[in-house]
């Protein structure tokens, strides 16, 4: 008697829920936001937390982050 292997289950390529934005490469994070930072970050992403973080993220310029990153250098909190 040949046995099948199941068709579902286990880890393969492709595997997993896709991203609302169609975002590439995702993995899971731990962020710690309070709930104001939390709400801003929903509304932007129209209800969904990691895609408003993503777009609030993107809609930085790469010149504003040299600035702030030589800001945080100079003053560190």
């Amino acid at each position: 008697m040949k046995t099948e292997k199941p068709k579902h289950g286990g880890v393969r390529a492709g595997a997993g829920r896709a991203t609302q934005d169609g975002a590439q490469s995702t993995a899971p994070r731990t962020v710690m936001l309070d709930s104001h930072t939390v709400e801003k970050a929903r509304i932007i992403g129209s209800g969904n937390l990691s895609e408003g973080i993503r777009r609030a993220v993107s809609a930085v310029d790469f010149s504003q982050l040299l600035v702030i990153a030589k800001n945080s250098i100079k003053n560190p909190s």
